[in-house]
């Protein structure tokens, strides 16, 4: 067989280890926790009650508080692909926030790595002037580890130079789109949020986030 008969054809080996090879890094899961891995619920549960503080208000050790608390520290210290954030559902007053602010203090503290956090409403803001706001909005989006709070209070599209856009949609795309890692809360479930922003949209929140819902009551004037 002459050179010119012979059939050009892929090493399908070689691709296939090149293209599942594992990622050189975890960056863009945003985190591992990696020191004080067996303190971790002992850390969370102390600055959930510093956050309580802050408000001025007591901790309320409940059933509720402890079961959120266990199952944050569980989920934190076994966090992997493809569904490398959180979104805290529930009702208004029920704790979501103050948790989630508590999972970022315990980010920071065993990771030594910023946690960059904005609401929804906030977000949406910087996108009605982008162009005043563009460094500030590349670096939400590009966050290594995002808290985004209150998701869906925000108008689902703003106008921009008399163009139509969707703010959060875009961050939840983008972030989707480059496995960035995310911790959301919102008063909507996956569903109500699918309502909100469109299917294409809750099917990505459905697997870029495990749920972490709170059944409980508000706190709020309770003491």
């Amino acid at each position: 067989m002459t050179d010119a008969q012979k059939i050009d054809r892929l090493d399908l080996q070689a691709l296939e280890a090149e293209l599942l090879a594992p990622p050189q890094t975890a960056t863009k899961i945003g985190f591992s926790i990696a020191r004080y891995r067996d303190q971790v619920p002992d850390l969370l549960r102390l600055y959930y009650r510093a956050e309580v503080f802050k408000r001025g208000c007591p901790f309320l050790d409940d059933q509720a508080t402890g079961e959120h608390l266990q199952k944050a520290a569980n989920w934190l210290l076994k966090v992997q692909r493809p569904k490398a954030g959180l979104i805290i559902c529930g009702g208004t007053g029920n704790g979501k926030t103050t948790m989630a602010r508590a999972l970022a203090a315990t980010i920071q503290k065993c990771n030594n790595q910023a946690v960059t956090q904005i609401t929804a409403l906030q977000f949406a803001a910087l996108e009605a002037e982008r162009d005043e706001n563009r460094y500030n909005l590349i670096r939400y989006r590009q966050a290594p580890v995002l808290f985004l709070d209150d998701l869906g209070t925000e108008a689902t599209s703003v106008k921009v130079w008399g163009n139509v856009i969707s703010p959060v949609v875009e961050l939840i795309y983008q972030r989707y789109n480059l496995q960035m890692f995310t911790i959301a809360t919102s008063n909507l479930n996956p569903r109500q949020l699918a309502e909100k922003y469109g299917d294409r949209v809750g099917d990505r929140i459905r697997e870029m986030f495990n749920v972490l819902a709170f059944t409980n009551d508000s706190y709020r004037g309770q003491f």
